[in-house]
């Protein structure tokens, strides 16, 4: 299943650190900022990339975590096709849209997990029990919300604070 998002998705503006160094999502720059006081590590002139680390402190109920989130932004793009029977590629056109992907870990004293994800999901999985759940990520003035279970049963919020972004 491929999943786009318009410019417009309302999750992950704090992108602009990785669009802010000329990637395939730079467009997003021109009306968000980062959340926090997060700078990016290289400007349009010095480095173009589509991937960036961001790194977050979590309170996990009162036991702080890290989060460790590598993100990579995908541009889609149209097909034009010649003419006849069996045309052939005349030309590709970016569509505007992009997928947004993530994989990472979060690691606090008594427990690890790894995830990966499209766009504002991501499915997380228990390093000790194998058990798996997934998360929605909603954009807060200081960073992320990770919203365990969004669908259901019983869905817990955890904050998460940027700390840190750099290209990869």
């Amino acid at each position: 299943m491929t999943s786009t998002r318009r410019r417009s998705l309302p999750i992950f503006p704090l992108l602009v650190g990785l669009a802010a160094c000329g990637s395939e999502a730079a467009e997003v720059q021109a009306a968000t900022t980062l959340p926090g006081n997060a700078t990016p590590v290289a400007t349009a002139s010095t480095q173009g990339s589509n991937r960036a680390r961001f790194t977050y402190r979590v309170d996990l109920q009162g036991m702080p975590g890290t989060l460790t989130m590598d993100v990579e932004v995908i541009g889609s793009s149209g097909l034009t096709w010649g003419p006849g029977p069996a045309p052939s590629i005349t030309g590709v056109i970016g569509t505007g849209d992009y997928t947004i992907y993530t994989a990472g870990r979060l690691v606090s004293g008594t427990a690890s997990y790894v995830f990966t994800g499209e766009n504002q999901f991501a499915d997380f999985t228990d390093q000790t029990s194998n058990e798996r759940f997934r998360v929605q990520w909603v954009l807060t003035g200081s960073g992320l919300r990770m919203v365990v279970n969004p669908f259901g049963p019983g869905p817990a919020t955890y904050d998460c604070v940027l700390t840190g972004s750099q290209l990869l």
